[in-house]
């Protein structure tokens, strides 16, 4: 019942975190020229781009 109450409310929310993603969330925050859904966008991004299979990285540039 409370996600229900949520609605009315203007706010984002993301799960399944990774470090560089909650460094930008945080580093980012505080910036008034972002609205809510940029820094949302940028965290998203930012959580991808961290992702990384390094053994594919690797024979990739060989």
């Amino acid at each position: 019942m409370i996600a229900a109450n949520l609605k009315k409310y203007d706010f984002k929310c993301i799960s399944g975190m990774n470090l560089p993603m909650l460094l930008d969330a945080l580093l980012l925050r505080d910036d008034d020229s972002l609205e809510i859904e940029q820094l949302a966008e940028q965290c998203l991004k930012t959580g991808k781009e961290g992702i990384i299979d390094i053994k594919k990285m690797i024979s990739e540039k060989k």
